[in-house]
Parts: C-alpha cells; sequence; structure tokens
C-alpha cells in the first residue's frame, strides 16, 4: 500500500462532517484505497457512512462497459493432483492461499510436495475464486525448484487443457525459494482454472510448492512499478556467492519492495553475505518481464558503496554484458542511500542483472534491501515519494555467530535444537483485541523482537496500567525446563511470577518470582531470569503480570522454554567456554580454492549454506584441483575454547580428510586432535562429519584441517565447520557398571549383525520421536542401520534414549528403505530391556496406525542386551513404516534409561524365532565369562571393523575376566591381578605391516604386542569415567600408526582405576 495521506487523532465536533483531506497524488489508476483508524483514545464508536472518491479521468478512464480489472488471484481450491506426500502435512490443498513459507528456503510441511522424492510426472490442477482474462503466473517454489515444465488453463465447459508456457526442467536453479513467473501465451477468454505439470526425474529430493497467484495484469503488484513507467522490482534470484542465513539476511530478501529502507542499520530482511569482510560477492536477480534497461536503482541499507560492478545478459546469452563499474568506495557515508549509478545503455531486452560487491575492504557487513529497474533513463522507484516510516527501535548489530542482537542477547542465541516456542495458548486475563494485540501473537517466534514500540504483533492486555495480568501457554513438545525466554517489545519489567504444572488441572509450581522493574530501559528484550529448576517434563507454563504502575501498555512477543541454563549476554565473557558452539570467523590460509568468489575457502565463514543438500554447489570450498592432490585449510572462530568436538559438514565427496589439528595463539606448532585414512567408500551424501578427538585442557581457537583427495573421484567440498566445547555432565542416574559383559557367543551375534539380503531391513530414517537424551548421543538417529552397540549391554551414546530415565511414556516412528510384508520385527534392547508396549505400522501417506504387537511393561527383564521379537499380526500388504510405543512409568528410578540399539523387520516370519534364540545366553556359558581367547578378537573384529576409518565409534568392553594368574595365550607374561580391559583390531587391513595390539589395565599397565618394536598407551580419565584411549605402535622401519578410541569406563575389582590417577595422563613405554 502507499500512503495518500497520514494524520494523528485529533478529538473533532461531534457532529457530522465530510472529511476531505489533501492527498499525494499518484500517476496510475487505481480501484481500492485501505483506511487506517485509531480509535484507542475515542470516546465511543467511530462510524463511517460513506466514502467518495474522485480523479483525473483522461488519464485514467476505463473503457465504457468494460469489467472492473480484478488484480491478484491466489488459489481458492485443488481440483485434482498426482499424488501428496501426506496430509495435512505437504498436502496439495497446502497450495490455497496466499504463501506459508517463502520467503523461507527447506523441506517445509505447510508446502506441497508429491509422495515419492524424485524420478516421477506429478500435476496439481488448481482453481481461482472467479474467471480472469489471465496475464501473469507465478509460483512460489520453496525446495528444490526448477522443476516446472509446464502450465496450462482451460475455459468453462471444456475438458482440454491448453498450454500457456512450456519449458524443460533445470537442475541448475540454486537451492533457494523463488518466485517464478514465465513469459506466457496471450489468452484471449477468462478462465479459472490452471493446471500445472511437474518432471522431477532428475530431482535431488521433493520438489514443493507454497503457493501459486495469478493477474489479470491490472494489478499493481509487488515486483512491477507503475503502468506506463517500464518500472519493476526484483522478483526471483538465481545465484548469489553467499548469504548470512536462509531467511533472515538471505539473498531473497531482495525480492520485491523495500524492507528496510529508508531505515539505516544491520536488519535481517536485508541480504548480507556470509563474511563481514573480506570478500568478493555476486547476486544474478530476475525480474518479472524483460526490457531495456536504461536506469538501475539499488537499496543500500549497510555500509554502503561497495558495489563495483553492474552487468546484464539476455536470456539465451551465458555471457554478462557490464553496463557500469566503478572501485569500491570505503568514504560513502553511513546512512541508507538509493544508488542510481550512471549506466550504459544496451539495445537487448532483458530481465537478468548481476551485481557485483567488494567487500575487501568493507568495515563490517555490506547490505541490499532491494533493487529496481526501469526503460525510462534516470527514473526513480515509486517509493521515492513517501514520507519514512516511524524508527523501528535501535540499530543492530550482528556477532558472527548468529542474527540480529539487541542488548547482547540474540534469538539465535537462546535457541536450541530441542528448545520449543509457544505452540498454543490456554488461558488469558484480557487482551487488547483480536486478532491484533491478542493473546495469540505470542505463538510461534518472534514477529516483533528487536523492534520496540507498541505493535500489533504482540500481545498487549486490555488496559493500559493498573491491572494484573497472566497468560498460560502450552508447548508442542514436553521438556525438563532449565530456561525460560520472555521476549519483552513494550515496557518491558513487569513480569512478576513464571509458574508451571506437569499436566492440565494440576498445581502451579512457582519457578521464579521478581517486583516490578520501572528502571528497565525502554527497549526491546530477551529476558531470562534464572529459575528454580524442576525435574518433571512439562508442556505448560503461565507468565503472572503485575502492571499495577506501569507507565502504558506491557506486550509480549513470544515466549521460549529450553532444558538448558541461559547464558546470559556478557555474564561469561571471561569463561573459556562461554559459548560451547562457534562456526568459522576468518579463514587464516589455504592451499588452493577453485575461484576467488564461488567455491573460495571463505564459503566456509558462518553457517552452513547448502547442508543437508548434496551436490557440486558454488557456496562450499572447493579444491582448485578435482583430484590428486593434498590440501589444507587452516581457519579461525571468533573466540577460544576447550575444544571437544569437530563438525565438519562435507556436502561433496566426502570421506577425504586425514588429519585434524589445533595450536594457540603463541604457539608456532600443531597438536594432532585426530587422524585418519581416506575413505572412499562414504556413500555419496551430504554428511556431519564429527571423529573422536584427542581430548584438550587447555582453550583454542584455530583449527587446521588436511585433506588427500588423490584418490576422490571428483571435487572434495565443505560447506562449514563449527568448533563446540564439552557437553554438561552426562546422565545423572546411577550407572550399573557390574553389567557390561556380552551375553553372546560370536556365532550367534554375527547371525544377527549379518543379517542381510532382501529378507531383512535395518531402519533407514526417524520419522519421529517423542524425546531423544542428545542431538547425537543417545539420539533417535542411533537407531538407523545396523547395530553399533550389540551384543554389548549398558548405556552407550551409539543406542536411541529418551530425556528422562523413567516416568514418561515414549514413542518413536521410523521408516525403511522399501515396503515389505512384515511378518517379524526384530528391536534391539540393549540397556533396561523391556518397556516396549506397542508396535504398529501403516502404509505411505495414512495417518492411523495398525497395531502389529500390543503388551505390558515388565520391569523384570533379565539385564542383558537382546533382540526383542514378538510374534506379531499378520498383514496382507506392504508397509515401510513402523511405530514403537514405550511405557517407561515403571521404570524403576536407579536403574537407568531404556535404549534402543536399531530395529529390523523381516517379510521371513522364521526370523522371530531365530532372532530370540540368537540372543538366549547358551546353556552353558559361565555367568563369569563373556567371551575369552580368540573369540573376543573375532567379536571385536566383526562389531567394529571399519572403526579406523570412523564411520562409527567405538565401544571397547570388559571381555576378560580370569583368576589365573597368567593369560593362557601368553603363559610367559606375569600378570598382577585380574586383567580388567582387552581388545584387539586391525589398523589396516591393506597393510603387510598390520600390528594386533591386546591391552590390559591391571594394577599398572601390562602390555603384549605383536609385529610392533615399541608400543605408546595412553588413557584419560575425567572422575570416574576413562573417556579416551589412545595406542601408537612403531615398527621396524620406523614408521608409526595410531588408534583412537573412546571408552566409557574402565572399572576393576578393587574400584575405578581413575582412584589412583584421577583427571591425568599416564604413559609408559616399552621395548620389545
Amino acid at each position: 500500500w502507499v500512503p495518500l495521506w497520514t494524520g494523528e487523532p485529533a478529538r473533532a465536533p461531534p457532529q457530522a462532517r465530510i472529511f476531505k483531506p489533501p492527498i499525494q497524488p499518484v500517476g496510475y489508476p487505481t480501484s481500492q484505497l485501505r483506511f487506517e483508524i485509531d480509535a484507542r483514545t475515542a470516546k465511543s464508536w467511530y462510524e463511517i457512512d460513506a466514502i467518495e472518491v474522485s480523479g483525473d479521468s483522461t488519464e485514467t478512464a476505463v473503457a465504457a462497459g468494460s469489467p472492473a480489472p480484478i488484480g491478484d488471484l491466489w488459489v481458492s481450491k485443488v481440483l485434482s493432483f498426482s499424488s501428496q506426500y501426506s496430509a495435512p502435512n505437504y498436502a496439495a490443498s497446502n497450495v490455497v492461499g496466499p504463501p506459508r513459507v517463502f520467503p523461507q528456503y527447506g523441506d517445509k510441511t505447510q508446502a506441497w510436495a508429491p509422495r515419492a522424492q524424485k524420478g516421477t510426472q506429478e500435476f496439481l490442477e488448481l482453481e481461482f475464486a472467479q474467471p480472469v482474462v489471465i496475464g501473469s503466473v507465478e509460483i512460489y517454489e520453496t525446495f528444490n525448484p526448477g522443476f516446472l515444465v509446464k502450465i496450462s488453463t482451460r475455459s468453462a465447459g471444456t475438458t482440454d487443457w491448453v498450454t500457456i508456457w512450456s519449458g524443460p526442467a533445470d537442475t541448475s536453479v540454486p537451492p533457494a525459494a523463488r518466485i517464478f513467473k514465465p513469459p506466457i501465451q496471450a489468452l484471449l477468454y477468462a478462465t479459472s482454472q490452471l493446471r500445472l505439470d511437474i518432471d522431477t526425474t532428475l530431482a535431488r529430493s521433493w520438489y514443493e510448492i507454497d503457493a501459486v497467484k495469478i493477474g489479470d495484469g491490472s494489478s499493481s503488484s509487488s515486483t512491477s512499478g507503475p503502468p506506463g513507467s517500464g518500472g519493476q522490482w526484483c522478483s526471483g534470484v538465481s545465484a548469489f556467492s553467499s548469504q548470512f542465513g536462509e531467511a533472515n539476511y538471505a539473498a531473497t530478501n531482495v525480492i520485491g519492495t523495500p524492507n528496510v529502507f529508508p531505515q539505516y542499520g544491520d536488519k535481517p530482511n536485508a541480504w548480507a553475505p556470509r563474511a563481514a569482510r573480506g570478500t568478493q560477492e555476486f547476486l544474478e536477480l530476475e525480474f518479472a518481464q524483460a526490457i531495456v534497461i536504461r536506469s538501475v536503482s539499488v537499496f543500500e541499507t549497510f555500509n554502503p558503496g561497495f558495489l563495483v560492478k553492474i552487468s546484464t545478459r539476455s536470456d539465451n546469452a551465458t555471457a554478462w554484458t557490464a553496463i557500469w563499474s566503478s572501485p569500491a568506495d570505503p568514504s560513502v557515508a553511513k546512512a541508507s542511500r538509493v544508488f542510481s549509478p550512471p549506466i550504459a545503455p544496451v539495445d537487448i531486452s532483458t530481465r537478468r542483472l548481476r551485481l557485483d560487491i567488494d567487500a575487501t575492504m568493507a568495515p563490517s557487513w555490506y547490505e541490499i534491501d532491494a533493487v529496481y529497474i526501469s526503460d525510462v533513463p534516470g527514473a526513480l522507484p515509486p517509493l521515492l515519494g513517501q514520507e519514512p516510516p516511524a524508527a523501528a527501535g535501535p540499530a543492530l548489530i550482528r556477532s558472527s555467530t548468529g542474527g540480529p542482537v539487541t542488548d547482547g542477547t540474540t534469538v539465535s542465541s537462546i535457541e536450541t535444537d530441542s528448545g520449543r516456542w509457544v505452540n498454543r495458548v490456554l488461558a488469558f486475563s484480557s487482551q487488547f483485541d483480536d486478532p491484533n494485540y491478542a493473546a495469540t501473537q505470542v505463538i510461534g517466534a518472534p514477529t516483533v523482537f528487536p523492534q520496540y514500540g507498541d505493535k500489533v504483533n504482540a500481545w498487549a492486555p486490555s488496559k493500559s496500567k493498573g491491572t494484573r495480568e497472566f497468560l498460560e501457554l502450552e508447548f508442542d513438545q514436553a521438556l525438563v525446563i532449565r530456561g525460560v525466554c520472555v521476549v519483552e517489545t513494550y515496557n518491558p519489567g513487569f513480569l512478576s511470577r513464571i509458574s508451571t504444572r506437569a499436566t492440565s488441572g494440576a498445581e502451579w509450581v512457582t519457578i521464579w518470582t521478581g517486583e516490578p522493574d520501572l528502571s528497565v530501559p525502554k527497549k526491546s528484550r530477551i529476558f531470562t531470569p534464572t529459575i528454580t529448576p524442576v525435574e518433571y517434563p512439562t508442556t505448560q507454563l503461565r507468565l503472572d503480570v503485575d502492571a499495577t504502575n506501569a507507565p502504558s501498555w506491557y506486550e509480549i512477543d513470544a515466549v521460549y522454554i529450553r532444558d538448558s541454563a541461559v547464558v546470559q549476554a556478557g555474564g561469561a565473557a571471561g569463561s573459556a567456554n562461554a559459548e560451547s558452539e562457534l562456526w568459522v570467523s576468518r579463514v587464516v590460509a589455504f592451499s588452493s580454492q577453485y575461484q576467488t568468489t564461488s567455491y573460495s575457502a571463505s564459503q566456509l565463514i558462518g553457517r552452513p549454506n547448502i547442508y543437508p543438500d548434496y551436490g557440486d554447489k558454488p557456496q562450499a570450498w572447493a579444491p582448485r584441483a578435482s583430484r590428486g592432490t593434498e590440501e589444507f585449510l587452516e581457519l579461525e572462530f571468533e573466540h577460544a575454547i576447550v575444544i571437544h568436538t569437530v563438525k565438519l559438514y562435507e556436502t561433496y565427496n566426502p570421506g577425504y580428510l586425514t588429519k585434524i589439528l589445533t595450536k594457540t595463539d603463541g604457539d608456532t606448532a600443531w597438536t594432532s586432535l585426530w587422524t585418519g585414512a581416506p575413505d572412499t567408500g562414504v556413500p555419496g551424501l551430504a554428511r556431519i562429519f564429527a571423529p573422536p578427538l584427542m581430548p584438550l585442557t587447555v582453550p583454542t581457537r584455530l583449527l587446521r584441517l588436511e585433506m588427500d583427495c588423490r584418490l576422490a573421484p571428483s571435487w572434495y567440498e565443505l560447506d562449514a565447520v563449527c568448533i563446540s566445547a564439552a557437553e554438561p555432565e552426562a546422565k545423572s542416574a546411577p550407572k550399573r557398571y557390574a553389567a557390561t559383559k556380552t551375553a553372546l557367543t560370536i556365532d550367534k551375534a554375527r547371525r544377527i549383525i549379518d543379517a542381510k539380503g532382501d529378507s531383512q531391513q535395518w531402519v533407514l530414517s526417524v520419522i519421529g520421536v517423542s524425546s531423544q537424551y542428545g542431538e547425537q548421543k543417545w539420539s533417535a538417529q542411533q537407531v538407523i542401520g545396523a547395530p553399533t552397540v550389540f551384543p554389548a549391554y549398558g548405556d552407550r551414546t551409539l543406542a536411541w534414549a529418551p530425556k528422562s530415565p523413567s516416568g514418561t511414556k515414549e514413542w518413536m516412528e521410523v521408516q525403511f528403505e522399501r515396503p515389505m510384508i512384515i511378518q517379524a520385527v526384530g528391536v534391539v534392547e540393549t540397556y533396561n530391556p523391556g518397556f516396549l508396549t506397542r508396535i504398529s505400522t501403516r502404509k505411505d501417506g495414512e495417518e492411523n496406525w495398525v497395531t502389529l504387537w500390543q503388551g505390558i511393561a515388565n520391569a523384570s527383564t533379565p539385564q542383558q542386551s537382546r533382540v526383542f521379537s514378538p510374534p506379531i499380526n499378520s498383514l496382507s500388504y506392504a508397509t515401510r513404516q513402523l511405530r514403537l510405543d514405550m511405557d517407561c512409568t515403571t521404570a524403576p528410578e536407579n536403574t537407568g534409561w531404556y535404549e534402543i540399539d536399531a530395529i529390523q523387520i523381516s517379510d521371513d516370519p522364521t526370523m522371530c524365532a531365530a532372532w530370540q534364540e540368537a540372543a538366549a545366553p547358551a546353556d552353558d556359558e559361565d555367568d563369569d565369562v563373556a567371551v575369552d581367547g580368540d573369540d573376543s578378537e573375532q567379536l571385536w573384529h566383526m562389531l567394529v571393523l571399519g572403526q579406523y576409518k570412523y564411520t562409527t565409534p567405538v565401544v571397547v568392553e570388559e571381555s576378560f575376566v580370569t583368576d589365573a594368574s597368567c593369560h593362557p595365550d601368553e603363559p610367559d607374561v606375569p600378570h598382577r591381578g585380574k586383567p580388567l580391559l582387552a581388545f584387539s583390531g586391525s589398523i589396516d587391513d591393506n597393510d603387510d605391516r598390520t600390528a594386533v595390539l591386546r591391552a590390559r589395565v591391571v594394577g599398572k599397565l601390562d602390555i603384549v604386542v605383536q609385529d610392533a618394536h615399541e608400543i605408546r598407551y595412553d588413557v584419560f580419565l575425567k572422575g570416574e569415567a576413562a573417556m579416551f584411549t589412545r595406542v601408537d605402535a612403531k615398527f621396524a622401519d620406523g614408521t608409526w600408526l595410531s588408534s583412537v578410541m573412546p571408552v566409557p569406563e574402565i572399572y576393576g575389582p578393587g574400584g575405578p582405576i581413575s582412584s589412583r590417577i584421577q583427571g591425568a595422563w599416564f604413559s609408559e613405554k616399552y621395548e620389545i
């Protein structure tokens, strides 16, 4: 809407009047007006009887008898469709109405997606509210765009579809949300029906549509200028060098009219590159219609002056033609501006524009809000005649790890993977209006913050002051609440109590109280008080507000809960681990890069742009050569932390990282954290690679990555790198250290682990889960694939565990690769078995689950690993989805979590008995001996072969228990007491220098090594647990081979060995 007149409320005499304010004239015809009324100070109802407009008929007359212009229409009904992934999520009906996902990009449930991920031909047949002579069609593509191949229409009463546009699927379209507006064939009849044909044969993944809009050419849409001017706003982004985020600061923010201008500052509604400075960037833009460009206007809203080139090209050309260029100008005043340089005239009609930016000398992020083109020389965008809007609050600053901040706190700094925004409002004391200022405005993420002021998108009570108010809120997942964040955007400081309760109807339990604070600065803030923790999961929260002395309305924008405490802004500034997760802030050095913008090393700065997509993408780093080289990257993070985890987002040809090193700022030598060999067997999928690291005790912020690409099939590409500090102390429930043996023979274990072929399948993906203990360790993703813990028993990070050890009901929904008629289900339970109560299945696309088996929880189940395979109901149709329901309400509080390692299905009913028999202890097994002699070596090889490629972490189990003074295999080697730990493994199956290592922890370390001349064995212990072991073996030719593995605990008859060497390294060398 373009303002014609604005004014302030003014009390007029109580009599009828004709109000005719002076308006700002416009130069184009329109049939629509909007009036805004502020009746907050009115004594009673404000009433309008009629509205009349007048204008210049010589310029704006519509031909007599012609229909009134209709403007733009959104889909009102879906007539038919080829398929949909499910309903209501991903349903075809999601395209009805205006967009709900755009401009966000990603796999979103509010868009339509077909049933198959790729390889199919799909269609949608749509209807609009009334017939129009279609002049334009806009498709809002929000995931994997580019696979629309045909648009057709038909007139009323006909069955034949008439093609108005067609084109091939385009796999080169960048992975970003876009409005696709192809040139269509002119129509001579009105119609209300449209058909879209989609070809996903070459798609990477699901193709998704958010909305569809048609226009009759009469409306002034968001991307076109006044009729007759030839002016247009950007309608799509076809490529970009980088972007700071996928929604905030995304390249798609330049689409349409300005969001920020004339304000100045670091605003999330503009585009910003990933790096703050030091890079060269570009944007390739599309406009709705081709014109002969005579003027370009670029809306620069933060650190202007670094645009260096503007180019254009026709649709069928590949080379860009420069129409303006100039060096970057750091002296430009720090204020918003519309930059309209004199451009060189070109005589081609085009709808494409490229902007090149040189931010090498920029003081901080350079940001663009919008771009406008015209076929009139010197034409200015129509917005420049408007009065500037009111200031939207304090200027924003971006940290290198998150979005905008005010007062030191960001939305991204409080969000966690498990945290939740409000999902529903249960009750409230009052609200100013509905929907403006309604209690429901607190649902979801903030819509006002970081702006400050009296905003309709926040909740406000019915009275401005003098009252006590409350909100009762619900979240969509139960959490054991450790932090509450209240986003206050007007007159903050009047929250007086926060309470929670376990279930509806229960008493509210206070977790924080405070007094109204009139001294709080009048600016937006995220209020994160220190709360009293509760020990039960809950979905409900109550906020009490004391606005007795408030100066005006107290307003809340959003509320967030988390299962970890909030680090207050500035509160831990001096701590080495003040921020637990950091992304690359600077590239210090590199061996090579493919180009200086696309595929450059600077693409590693900030959060991922590509993951989880896979492919050769210019937003990732790639070396100059596609293969045959050894490469390195030296990276810097914003501040030093004690590094516990390194995550590498590998998005093309993963598996060629060979070393991770670090050093402090003053060191010259790098310290190795991890080494490995290139792995040519890694699947061609994007992955997060987080190998086990040697533990550190000093904070660092420098990282070096070394890659061996000599065997790579093509470029190895890296999207982002993240480091994090150690997680908080793990689960607090008592460990049961005695139960660490295995109850399986080698033959029985192999029978389960090696099950393969068409008759058995392991889990391919997790659809949903009620809760999980961690995002990686103990996460639901741990059940994917074959077992990684079984046949071991115990509390292991490689199995799934729920958030709470007892007192809850849990569920998990999983999917297998292909449908089969399920005849047997095997659930691999590796800790506290017996709490599974139901197994269900369903067909793809259906909502209701069909029960295969149902039972009751059994807390007396023997404490050992097992494959639980109950007799199930027979099916006559194939399915590939499974749901497990668990009842942990009867689990004893002191035993620990119920854990699942893997799940298998089979169409062979005999597998049920086979799994049960394989998981049962043999009759002649000794309770004190799990696996002995050569079996331990076989079991180790069978279960963890490939560990040295770090495809999975390794668990070293206690595998020898004997009273003998000497080990039977080495009678000449004395032992003092019982050996407590034994392991063996092949370091390199293709190396003739293979070492078989066997170590035993006794009172001191006794080592037996074959084929090695010198051995060094290191164990790092923290508290009562051995966290890592490292073995280095030296051979006759002077070479060394190393192995690093995590160890959950090392315990012996006299208690933990850490009681003697707590929290320290110990090493011993042996000459053999």
